[in-house]
C-alpha cells in the first residue's frame, strides 16, 4: 500500500514538472511571435520614412497601433524596444509643426496677432520635438542582439537613425 502513494507523488510531481516546461515553451513561443510583430511593425515605420522622407502620410499612419504592439504581446519589452512609442509621438509632433509652418507661410496674417502666436506655438513644439527625438534616439541606440528576432536590433538602429535625421532637419 505504501507504493501506490508513492507512485502517485511521483506521477504528480512528473506532471508538474511536464507542465512548467510546456509553460516555459509556450512563453518563449510568445516572447519571438511578439518580437517578430515588433520588428515588422518597426520595420514597416522606418520603410516608410526611408521610401519618401518625412511624407506624414506615410509614416503616421505606419505609426498607429504602436501602444498595443509594445504592450499587448504578453512580456514586457526591454526600455529600447519601448520607444518606437516615443519615435512616433516625435514624428507626430512634427507633422504638426510642419503642418503650422505651411500654414503660416501660405497664407498672410495680422503680423501682431497671429503670426507672434505661431512663432510661439512652433518655438514650444519644437523644443518638444527636439527633446523627445533625442530621447527616442538615446534609447533606440542601446539596442542589443534578440536571440528570437535578429531583425530587432538592425531595424531599432535605422529608427534611431531617422531620430538623428528629425533632430538635424529640426535644428535641435
Amino acid at each position: 500500500m505504501t507504493t501506490f502513494p508513492r507512485c502517485l507523488a511521483t506521477a504528480a510531481v512528473l506532471s508538474c514538472a511536464a507542465l512548467v516546461t510546456l509553460s516555459a515553451h509556450a512563453a518563449d513561443d510568445r516572447e519571438a511571435a511578439g518580437w517578430h510583430k515588433w520588428a515588422d511593425f518597426t520595420g514597416a515605420i522606418v520603410a516608410a520614412g526611408l521610401a519618401d522622407p518625412f511624407d506624414f502620410g506615410a509614416i503616421v499612419p505606419a505609426c498607429d497601433g504602436a501602444s498595443g504592439v509594445v504592450t499587448g504581446q504578453g512580456f514586457q519589452f526591454p526600455y529600447w524596444a519601448q520607444n518606437i512609442i516615443m519615435a512616433c509621438r516625435v514624428f507626430d509632433t512634427f507633422k504638426d509643426v510642419a503642418e503650422k509652418t505651411r500654414a503660416g507661410v501660405d497664407k498672410s496674417y495680422d503680423k501682431d496677432s497671429i503670426a507672434g502666436m505661431m512663432k510661439t506655438i512652433l518655438k514650444r513644439e519644437r523644443k518638444i520635438l527636439c527633446r523627445n527625438a533625442s530621447s527616442a534616439s538615446k534609447e533606440l541606440g542601446k539596442a542589443e542582439p534578440v536571440e528570437a528576432e535578429p531583425r530587432a536590433q538592425p531595424t531599432a538602429l535605422a529608427l534611431k537613425a531617422e531620430m538623428d535625421r528629425v533632430m538635424v532637419v529640426g535644428n535641435c
